[in-house]
């Protein structure tokens, strides 16, 4: 692992707070792609791909506080640390247990803006909570991409296990046909996207309540049935039966979960000159 920071730190009227960049750099067997999980509170995560076998992370920070003193403190309560795993990196935003410190340091804030760099076989797991966008590009691995409240954009996917926001707009883009797998875009008050490649063959299952459905493409109902699952066993067993309204494209094949609250659902063709954020 090899690290550099740069440190400043500013006194304002009324708060304090200090800048930070650094990078740290792990490397791998070429042969055994890692699975990389970034977990932000505040702030970015963009994720790119480049041909070494190594992960690389560019963070720039800015620890803020109520005062100077709180500054200090803050340091041993919010930490953005990364370490490797058995099959992997792992950068996680660390909160000390301690109910009473958190409170009195509500105020307290560690805003990360997160670059990772990662070889094109990776997994990726990324995820923020406020004032942030996650975007994962050229990632050949499966991608799980989350936020809270800002949007997902996932760019020259091939794999997927779950893009999801709560209040942000999720788009995945692939770059070829997705096998047969199962991927779940989810929201509240957001708009879902999907772009697939020309000659795409997929299942959709879609729940929303307000939203409407919309595709490029020429979709048929499919005979695929009802989903039927166990939630509890005893003296009587007990099942949930759900099933949304279930399209298909083409001959069928990975399946796409929709569910929302209040967002839209877009089916697209993919344009490969064209990944807007």
């Amino acid at each position: 692992m090899n690290t550099l920071a740069v440190l400043i730190t500013a006194a304002l009227a009324g708060s304090a707070s200090e800048q930070e960049t650094w990078e740290e750099s792990y490397s791998f067997d070429p042969d055994l792609p890692p699975v990389v999980q970034i977990e932000n509170v505040w702030g970015d995560v963009t994720v790119t791909t480049h041909n070494a076998p190594t992960v690389e992370f560019v963070v720039e920070q800015r620890r803020s506080a109520r005062d100077a003193e709180w500054l200090d403190r803050s340091r041993d309560i919010l930490r953005l640390r990364s370490f490797r795993e058995t099959d992997g990196v792992t950068l996680t935003m660390r909160r000390r247990d301690g109910e009473w410190e958190q409170r009195r340091c509500k105020q307290c804030r560690l805003h990360a803006d997160i670059e990772v760099r990662v070889p094109a076989g990776a997994s990726v797991i990324a995820g923020t909570v406020n004032d942030g966008a996650v975007r994962v590009e050229g990632v050949r691995g499966t991608v799980t991409a989350t936020n809270v409240n800002g949007p997902v954009t996932v760019v020259d996917a091939e794999s997927c296990d779950r893009i999801a926001s709560v209040n942000g707009r999720v788009k995945i883009d692939f770059a070829t046909t997705p096998d047969h797998e199962r991927c779940t875009l989810d929201t509240i008050n957001g708009d879902m996207h999907v772009a697939l490649p020309e000659d795409a063959h997929a299942d959709f299952r879609i729940n929303t309540n307000r939203g409407k459905v919309t595709s490029a493409f020429e979709l048929e109902a499919s005979p695929e049935p009802p989903k039927l699952e166990r939630v509890s066993s005893g003296k009587r067993n007990q099942y949930r039966l759900t099933q949304g309204p279930a399209l298909r494209l083409g001959a069928g094949g990975a399946v796409f979960e929709f569910e929302s609250m209040n967002g839209d659902v877009s089916i697209d063709r993919r344009n490969p000159r064209r990944n807007s954020r």
